[in-house]
């Protein structure tokens, strides 16, 4: 399994980085729909590998008033690819 998304772990923004769900704390990575995704992948993680890669981004805005990428994290995406 793997997870892409953003994630704020303290870079610039863009940077991309591979995490383990143990690097997760827990309940502080939610879905879309404010689902806590940490006890879930800690019960699959023994069962399938899981990779999750997350990308530091710039802003985090409501979906509801942004749509769309910042210029680092559309950068990071040929990068994330390989």
């Amino acid at each position: 399994l793997i997870i892409i998304d953003i994630a704020d772990f303290g870079a610039k923004p863009g940077d991309v980085t591979k995490l383990r769900p143990e690097d997760l704390p827990p309940g502080a990575y939610r879905d879309v729909h404010s689902w806590d995704l940490s006890e879930p992948l800690q019960r699959l993680k023994d069962i399938v590998d899981i990779t999750i890669i997350g990308c530091q981004p710039k802003r985090v805005t409501s979906h509801e008033f942004e749509l769309g990428l910042t210029e680092e994290v559309e950068g990071a995406i040929p990068k994330t690819v390989r």
